[in-house]
C-alpha cells in the first residue's frame, strides 16, 4: 500500500554521526513515544495497517489512547434502512438520532432527509404518529413535503437540523399536538397556525415566532437567549393566552432589555418558570407582578442562575 512504501522510504541519522548510510535508521527505529504521536495523527484504518510494516509494530496501534472512526457512510445508509424499514412497515414511531459528538462536525455531513428513495419510492409514512429527527438535514419543502405525506403524524421533534429557514405550519387537517425545534441555528421564522396543537417547545436563537388560533395549546417552553424579552416572548404568545395552563420561559441578563408592562392575561395559566441569567446585583422583583396576570396561578417557579 502507498502507506506502507512511504513509511520504508522514511529514516533518520542518528545524533551525533557523520550521516554515513551505516549510520541511517530506519523509521522502525523511532522512540516509541514519537511513533505513537506519529499513529495519532493518522485515520485509523492508516494506523492498523502499519502493523505490517515489521514484527515490531505489530500491535503498536492497539496503544493509541483514541480511535476515530468516520462512520458517515456506514450511518447514512442505517438511516436510509431504517427509513426504508419505517415506509415498508407502516411503523407508528420513527427516531432517527445521528448526533455528532464532535463539537466542530461540518452540518454537511448530516443525513439528508430524502423524499424519494433511489428507486423512485416516494416516501410516505401513512401511518406515522411520532417522528424525532437529531442532526438529520431537513429543508423546508422537505418538512412541508413530510407533514403532507404523514396525515396521522402527532408528534415531530427536531434537533440540530440544518437548512431549516422558515417553517409555516397551517391546516385544520393536520393532527400535530406537539410541535419541538431544538438547536435549528439556520431557522429564522416559525409560523404554526390553525390546527390543534397542545405542547410546543423552542430552544434556539432570536427568530420571528407566530403562534396563532391554536385554540388547545396548554403546554409552552420558549429559550431564545438574550432575544427573549427584547423580542417580548409574552406578546409572541399572546394570541394563544388564553388556553395556555402551563409556560417555561427562560430569559439571559433580562434587565438589558426588560419589556414587562405588556404581559397578556393568563386567565387559565396554572404553572409558570421563568429561569432567569443575572449579575449578582441584579434586581428581579420586577418579575413578580408577572403573577398579577395570572389568576389561577398554582405554580410560580423563578430559577435564577447567578454571574460574578
Amino acid at each position: 500500500m502507498k502507506l506502507i512504501a512511504v513509511i520504508d522510504d522514511l529514516c533518520f541519522v542518528k545524533e551525533g554521526c557523520e550521516g554515513s548510510k551505516s549510520d541511517d535508521l530506519s523509521i522502525t527505529d523511532m522512540p516509541y513515544a514519537i511513533l505513537m504521536v506519529i499513529l495519532s495523527l493518522l485515520p485509523v484504518e492508516d494506523a492498523v495497517v502499519t502493523s505490517s510494516v515489521t514484527k515490531k509494530w505489530r500491535f503498536l496501534w492497539s496503544g493509541l489512547t483514541q480511535l476515530n472512526f468516520d462512520a458517515r457512510k456506514s450511518l447514512s445508509k442505517i438511516a436510509y434502512n431504517k427509513l426504508l424499514y419505517s415506509v415498508n412497515k407502516k411503523v407508528e414511531i420513527l427516531e432517527l438520532d445521528l448526533q455528532n459528538i464532535e463539537k466542530d462536525h461540518d452540518p454537511d455531513s448530516n443525513y439528508d432527509f430524502p423524499l424519494t428513495f433511489p428507486s423512485s419510492t416516494v416516501v410516505e409514512l401513512v401511518s406515522l404518529k411520532k417522528l424525532y429527527l437529531n442532526n438529520v438535514t431537513l429543508r423546508d419543502s422537505v418538512l412541508e413535503e413530510l407533514l403532507t405525506r404523514s396525515p396521522h403524524l402527532e408528534s415531530i421533534s427536531i434537533h440540530d437540523s440544518s437548512y431549516l429557514t422558515r417553517i409555516r405550519v397551517v391546516g385544520r387537517c393536520l393532527n400535530i399536538n406537539h410541535f419541538e425545534i431544538v438547536q435549528c441555528f439556520d431557522l429564522e421564522s416559525l409560523y404554526l397556525s390553525d390546527f390543534d396543537l397542545v405542547s410546543f417547545i423552542y430552544k434556539g436563537l432570536d427568530i420571528d415566532l407566530c403562534l396563532t388560533n391554536l385554540p388547545k395549546l396548554k403546554k409552552v417552553s420558549i429559550y431564545q437567549g438574550p432575544a427573549a424579552l427584547e423580542n417580548n416572548v409574552f406578546n409572541q404568545i399572546s394570541s394563544c393566552a388564553s388556553s395556555l395552563q402551563d409556560v417555561t420561559i427562560t430569559f439571559c441578563r433580562p434587565e438589558k432589555s426588560a419589556k414587562l408592562g405588556s404581559i397578556p392575561q393568563l386567565p387559565n395559566l396554572k404553572n409558570l418558570m421563568l429561569t432567569i441569567g443575572a449579575y449578582e446585583d441584579d434586581c428581579l422583583l420586577e418579575f413578580a407582578s408577572i403573577a398579577k396576570a395570572c389568576p389561577i396561578l398554582e405554580t410560580f417557579i423563578i430559577e435564577v442562575s447567578f454571574s460574578n
